[in-house]
């Protein structure tokens, strides 16, 4: 790894770069404690991403412990970092004392149930991670109701990414409870989650008492063309809603869903509504709820 040494030896008193980007090159914890001893002198770089470089356990606590010493990142990209269930609890201090952090990407790790859990705890606590990417994680149960539950008491987390995990009906109905209480989150993105009609009626019950929330992705879930009229249905009543765009992403509809949104329209006429196919107006679609869970990565 002698690249990634003589990376390290020229950034040492580098004054200049701000952002490092060595992801996908085979780090490893041998390139990475390079890149950490670098960190304990250099202080101007302030966005790190090394997402791919299969630091599994070691190499992530081993950046953890440097970074968290001067705490000068404000972005930090640990994505598809081979990271498994035991180690959320890597997280749990740097996520609770850091002061500067803006933006956290874990993206295609293992976290699920413990790992979901222990980030769920340390984020209730943190005051300063403005955006927050936890996408397919497998997240699931416990795990993802404990994420859920943090922004009850999170006041900072703008932007929230937890697509292509399994929150299903118990999370949605912990995300509900969470929406009702928040008043920071302005964007989430709950893509893939299993999420059916069932679920929609739960996490509308969240939506209702929530004002502050823009945006809301919600494609490649199983809501079917008849959940996608109730969701729109249920927004036309939400007098104090925020919400600026809805993304269902190829959720086919029914051509009533199209006089529905006209009438949204009267009233909100700067809504974003993102849909799929129209049944019998459009290509062929078919009902792909069952697809969806069977394609489902938890």
């Amino acid at each position: 790894m002698g690249s990634c040494l003589s990376i390290a030896i020229a950034l040492i008193e580098n004054s200049s770069v701000t952002s490092l980007d060595l992801e996908d090159n085979g780090l490893g914890l041998e390139g990475v404690s390079h890149i950490g001893e670098m960190l304990l002198e250099n202080t101007f770089i302030v966005d790190l991403n090394i997402a791919q470089n299969d630091l599994k356990t070691e190499g992530t606590r081993y950046i953890l412990d440097k970074i968290k010493e001067t705490d000068v990142l404000q972005k930090v990209n640990l994505s598809g970092n081979n990271l498994q269930e035991y180690d959320g609890d890597l997280f749990k201090e740097y996520i609770e004392e850091t002061r500067n952090l803006r933006v956290l990407k874990l993206n295609h790790n293992c976290f699920r149930e413990e790992g979901g859990m222990a980030l769920g705890e340390c984020l209730g606590w943190n005051d300063s991670i403005e955006k927050l990417e936890l996408s397919w994680n497998h997240l699931r149960n416990k795990g993802a109701k404990a994420v859920a539950h943090a922004l009850t008491m999170n006041s900072a987390i703008k932007y929230l990414d937890v697509s292509w995990n399994g929150f299903y009906l118990d999370g949605c109905k912990e995300m509900a409870q969470a929406l009702l209480k928040n008043s920071t989150l302005e964007y989430l993105d709950m893509t893939s989650n299993r999420i059916n009609k069932q679920c929609l009626q739960e996490l509308v019950k969240g939506l209702k008492g929530n004002s502050t929330l823009k945006g809301l992705r919600l494609g490649d879930n199983p809501m079917t063309a008849a959940g996608a009229y109730f969701l729109l249905n249920e927004v036309q009543e939400m007098a104090n809603s925020g919400l600026e765009e809805i993304d269902l992403g190829h959720q086919s509809v029914e051509p009533n869903f199209l006089e529905l949104l006209e009438r949204v329209r009267e009233s909100r006429p700067d809504l974003i509504v993102k849909h799929g196919a129209v049944l019998g107006q459009d290509v062929e679609s078919k009902d792909e709820e069952q697809e969806l869970m069977d394609e489902n990565p938890v």
